[in-house]
């Protein structure tokens, strides 16, 4: 199965980071979750939910997180009741704001928000 490897880097906004498609040039958006959101808009633009993704940040060789679409797109995070951040499952009804307008198709430029 193939890999799509995520791009990552700080947005203009604190707190929220540009997502990029690697190699493609494809914006996904500018979100606080950018593995799980990214993965749940992948899957919006019809990406096989079994394909692989890989998250690196700008600048950086290492990959940080690596899952399957699907995998991701059902997680989220969310602060316990002590303030700490805890993966679960992501519920469908939440959407985290995105600032970024988001291509309408893979390759295109940014034209409409989507997530």
């Amino acid at each position: 199965m193939d890999t799509i490897t995520l791009v990552v880097k700080p947005a203009d906004k604190p707190g929220r980071y540009e997502v990029m498609i690697e190699g493609s040039g494809t914006l996904l958006g500018a979100t606080r979750l950018p593995f799980y959101e990214s993965a749940r808009e992948l899957l919006r633009r019809g990406f096989n939910p079994e394909a692989g993704i890989a998250f690196r940040h700008d600048g950086s060789a290492t990959i940080s997180m690596r899952s399957s679409i699907e995998q991701a797109a059902n997680l989220t995070v969310d602060d316990d009741s002590s303030g700490r951040p805890k993966v679960r499952a992501f519920r469908g009804s939440q959407s985290h704001h995105v600032d970024l307008p988001m291509p309408a198709h893979e390759g295109a430029e940014s034209s409409g928000c989507l997530l």
